[in-house]
């Protein structure tokens, strides 16, 4: 069975709005990085409204992409600057690193188990899997019930039930 990543995106832009109130905007415009694949920022706005975002930007995933693996870039973008909203909620410590391995433990429940390793593979530059190893024990547990708990949430929104 083949995964539908596109599907799997807009569930979660959809999901992040309605549960979070995160707008989620791909865009072609410039960022200021001309590298940048995505940001997240929170602001505060009129007293004690907060708005959070994540822009992706899809020039630089295309070019950084070319062909390959583009759909699977936007996904992975996409959860690491969800994990960013992730760690901001949770009062973690934010750090590249946590926020890959986040988005590598979501992406590991979104994805059918034989598709994992064909999508793996079209973003192992994006993941910086040796130092996957250096982070503490007891600090990877906390990331993946961070994770585990928003797959929970994202099913139950979805209504999913393995």
């Amino acid at each position: 069975m083949k995964d539908n990543i596109n599907e799997i995106i807009k569930n979660i832009i959809e999901f992040m709005w309605k549960e979070y109130g995160v707008i989620i905007i791909f865009s072609n415009e410039k960022l200021i990085e001309k590298t940048q694949l995505a940001f997240y920022k929170s602001m505060i706005i009129e007293k004690r409204e907060k708005l959070d975002i994540i822009k992706v930007n899809l020039n630089n995933i295309n070019s950084y992409k070319k062909d390959l693996g583009i759909n699977e870039t936007k996904l992975f973008v996409l959860l690491h600057e969800i994990a960013h909203f992730l760690l901001l909620k949770a009062k973690y410590k934010q750090q590249e690193i946590y926020a890959d391995l986040i988005a590598y433990f979501i992406i590991q429940e979104l994805i059918f188990k034989e598709n994992f390793i064909n999508i793996i593979s079209n973003i192992l530059e994006l993941i910086d899997f040796e130092n996957f190893s250096k982070i503490d024990e007891s600090i990877s547990k906390d990331l993946k019930d961070i994770s585990k708990l928003f797959i929970y949430k994202y099913r139950k929104f979805l209504k999913i039930n393995k």
